[in-house]
């Protein structure tokens, strides 16, 4: 058992019935839920929940000015009874249009442009490099006269792969055990898209119609007809909700 973070989107609640608009978009996916006849089968995911804005206390960036906003949504204790403290401008949730998610994103956005610009300024200084998955798809095609083995002493024999791989330079830039072309793949802005689209997400997310998408599988969008990147459909999704429906954080046991 493990615990998760899951974002559940509401429409427009009076604040005093918040709580029990969670729990009745949670109840079908309780592991001790009961179907009833003509209803959802049992599809268990949980089993303790409680309001939760992100690891570490974080929370939905709310400017200022609409911090007196009633709508707003702040849990002041943990399931065990401990006190939490707000941090400023930080909330477990409330109305979309209340939540600014642009100002979680910008210093993401800023110091992925700078990784990127980095690994350019890094990557011009040698020849260009083929990605890994190159190699790969050749040792697919070849097992017994290219090997694994080789694929990848291949790829790390590049220059530009092997400085990469070694130097103090570039530590940092990308994630170790990743092939950066891969990582860096296509131009500033898409690379920074991909990196901002991982902020406001979840792993799991509750839509408004009571879906409950799992975003850490590969078959997350099956039952949408969707393929791709969960967090950017997330991202795209939370975004463009109504201004008076509300974007909640939960962390729940399961």
């Amino acid at each position: 058992m493990a615990r998760d973070l899951l974002t559940v989107c509401l429409p427009p609640t009076p604040p005093d019935e918040v709580t029990a608009a969670i729990g009745a978009a949670m109840a079908p996916y309780d592991y001790d839920y009961v179907r009833q006849p003509g209803g959802p089968a049992w599809q268990g995911k949980w089993d303790a929940w409680h309001i939760y804005g992100g690891h570490d206390g974080d929370g939905f960036p709310v400017a200022p000015a609409d911090e007196a906003d009633p709508r707003l949504i702040f849990n002041p204790v943990l399931p065990n009874g401990t006190p939490r403290q707000r941090i400023p401008s930080r909330w477990d949730g409330g109305p979309r249009a209340l939540l600014d998610f642009d100002a979680a994103r910008a210093p993401v956005a800023a110091r992925a442009a700078e990784r990127r610009r980095a690994w350019e300024t890094f990557a011009a200084d040698f020849p260009p490099a083929l990605p890994f998955d190159t190699f790969v798809e050749r040792a697919r095609q070849d097992l017994v006269g290219y090997p694994v083995a080789r694929a990848r002493a291949d790829y790390f024999e590049q220059p530009l792969i092997s400085a990469a791989d070694s130097s103090p330079e570039v530590c940092g830039l990308f994630p170790r055990l990743t092939d950066p072309l891969h990582h860096f793949r296509g131009d500033e802005a898409e690379f920074v898209r991909r990196e901002t689209e991982l902020v406001i997400p979840t792993d799991y997310l509750l839509l408004l119609d009571g879906q409950w998408i799992d975003g850490t599988v590969d078959d997350w969008g099956r039952e949408l007809g969707r393929f791709g990147s969960y967090h950017r459909f997330a991202d795209d999704y939370l975004e463009t909700l109504p201004g008076d429906c509300l974007v909640i954080r939960l962390r729940f046991h399961f």
